[in-house]
């Protein structure tokens, strides 16, 4: 590891702890930090580190200085940093039962499986929330019928998520995992609903695709949540 590496890595780690701090509930926005010195002490960092951290949350509008006053909470709310992960549940708690159901591919579907239009498809809807911080989730799973029919015995496509990723490393790996993600403006009126937002607030949408070794497409997993409840880390 190098020098600015270490360097880096330790002003990520100073920023993720900040955050989670200023953010937490003990500060409302508004609220005067800390001095530099009383972070040094209560985190045992460097004051280099503790300047390049504060330095980033003023850029990323997590607080505010006024010179002469010190620095202040702009907003309170957490957020979750989503990290590349193979298992999105890793970060994710289930809330609820989940919604199952068996369905036809529409054309969207089937040109991402690469399946024909109304293929069989199953697909597994559940609330969740996020460990860390407890933002609302929404999640889907959705696998479709065809490239599992020669596994043997049929996995359950709607079920435990570790026994159905068992099932399909066993019979088509290597298994490869790719994540897409787009920013949604202006989410239909019932997402919004679900997700306990306001209409019309912007949604982070995450797709976990996970391949077989011939390249085909397995499942997908869906996670939507407020583009202002989260942030988007690209590293594992």
């Amino acid at each position: 590891m190098t020098d600015e590496t270490l360097v880096t890595s330790k002003t990520e780690q100073a920023i993720s702890r900040f955050r989670q701090y200023f953010t937490g509930g003990d500060f409302q926005p508004g609220a005067q930090l800390p001095s530099e010195a009383e972070l040094i002490e209560r985190f045992g960092i460097s004051r280099t580190t503790v300047r390049r951290a504060l330095d980033k949350l003023r850029e990323q509008h997590v607080i505010e200085t006024e010179h002469g006053k010190g620095s202040f909470v702009i907003d309170a709310k957490a957020a979750h940093t989503l990290t590349v992960t193979p298992d999105p549940w890793d970060r994710l708690l289930a809330t609820g039962e989940p919604h199952v159901s068996r369905n036809r591919a529409s054309a969207l579907i089937a040109d991402l499986f690469d399946i024909k239009e109304g293929s069989p498809i199953f697909i597994r809807e559940q609330d969740a929330t996020y460990r860390e911080t407890g933002a609302p989730v929404l999640t889907t799973r959705t696998v479709a019928v065809m490239p599992i029919m020669h596994i043997e015995p049929e996995p359950d496509p709607v079920g435990d998520r570790a026994e159905l990723i068992a099932a399909l490393g066993t019979h088509c790996a290597p298994l490869a995992t790719r994540i897409r993600f787009r920013y949604i403006a202006r989410p239909p009126a019932e997402t919004a609903a679900d997700l306990q937002l306001e209409p019309g607030t912007a949604i982070l949408e995450f797709r976990h695709l996970t391949y077989g070794a011939d390249g085909q497409l397995l499942m997908v997993e869906t996670e939507r949540t407020a583009a202002d409840m989260a942030e988007w880390e690209a590293g594992i």
